[in-house]
């Protein structure tokens, strides 16, 4: 992936998917990742289907924004797999829980992808090591 100003494109292969594997509880999730300028975004509705159903589960709305609620299932369907694309480094403020939390994020197909650090804004225990993000709920 090659920067030029905040503009960047995403190209599914195997080397993406293998340095951005995510896993909940040590089991495989499938979540659509974004490399931007050597940070590593992923997709914030399929965070909240891989925690469905898990004490750390979150629903996410959009509602003149994105609006994010702890604890509540997510509702919608899961999205299609990511597919190669175009996208923009932008800054994101989500409502969590009625508070207002600004973080980087990228913007590809109208989809928002977040950097692993939100999720300890989520009340989501996890880490990033040797490339894979880590999500532990029990």
């Amino acid at each position: 992936v090659e920067k030029i100003d905040d503009t960047f494109t995403i190209r599914k292969t195997a080397d993406v998917e293998e340095t951005a594997a995510v896993t909940v509880d040590g089991e495989a999730a499938e979540v659509a990742t974004a490399n931007v300028g050597g940070q590593t975004y992923y997709r914030l509705r399929d965070l909240a289907t891989a925690l469905n159903g898990t004490a750390d589960q979150f629903n996410v709305e959009w509602q003149d924004g994105v609006i994010v609620i702890t604890g509540e299932a997510y509702t919608a369907e899961a999205l299609a797999p990511a597919a190669e694309a175009t996208g923009s480094a932008i800054s994101l403020t989500i409502e969590v829980d009625g508070q207002m939390v600004t973080t980087s994020a990228a913007e590809i197909n109208d989809n928002n992808y977040v950097p692993a650090s939100l999720l300890a804004e989520l009340g989501v225990t996890a880490s990033v090591s040797n490339g894979t993000l880590a999500i532990t709920t029990r």
